[in-house]
């Protein structure tokens, strides 16, 4: 039984990061099922017993392909014994890195900003709780900081310039992806971003 269960999930998950590919490339109108088992090597009878239509293999693909893609970057926030900038310039310059890098990972920016708002079915509330997790699991972080604010910028407007990057990266790797910078320029990056939101001095004080 758990060889047919683990063998379920492996199947599973190939059609999945077939499918992503498939919708990546061909859109909504132009991906069909077929497709997606051919990429996957399996039949269409196994893509229907995991998912009944199209609109819910979409679903399955936007929701679960975060949480698994961008696992390698989120896993920086929970590094023991680092700094909180720290923690939070190794969890953005990951992002980065990912979306210049990873064929899987702009396939999935791509699939989420141009393909999932033309299904017929749209993900919207799951869209809303994966990014109240985002914000959730971003500020838990950042309010670690603790004590007097070095930065004229508030705990959640740290918080909300770091989601704005997030966002805009991803619609970068989506529709302009030659514009993104290159994964050795990330660190580099992410640390700026992340210094001026938490060490910025405000105006005030400097006029």
């Amino acid at each position: 039984m758990r060889r047919t269960a683990e063998a379920a999930a492996l199947t599973r998950q190939a059609i999945l990061d077939a499918a992503l590919i498939v919708f990546a490339e061909r859109g909504w109108g132009g991906s069909t099922l077929d497709e997606v088992a051919r990429r996957a090597g399996l039949t269409r009878g196994a893509v229907y017993h995991h998912f009944r239509d199209k609109s819910a293999l979409l679903n399955a693909v936007v929701t679960e392909s975060w949480v698994r893609c961008a696992a390698p970057a989120w896993q920086q926030l929970v590094a023991p014994h680092m700094p909180v900038a720290d923690r939070l310039i190794a969890f953005l310059a990951r992002f980065l890195e990912l979306l210049a890098d990873d064929e899987l990972f702009r396939s999935l920016a791509i699939v989420t900003v141009t393909v999932a708002p033309h299904a017929p079915q749209t993900y919207a509330t799951e869209k809303q709780v994966a990014l109240s997790s985002w914000r959730d699991a971003l500020r838990s972080v950042v309010t670690e900081l603790g004590g007097p604010p070095a930065s004229s910028v508030s705990p959640d407007g740290v918080v909300f310039g770091l989601i704005s990057v997030l966002h805009g990266a991803t619609v970068l790797a989506a529709v302009a992806p030659e514009q993104l910078a290159a994964s050795s320029e990330a660190p580099s990056i992410a640390a700026a971003i992340v210094h001026g939101l938490l060490h910025q001095t405000s105006l005030a004080e400097t006029s």
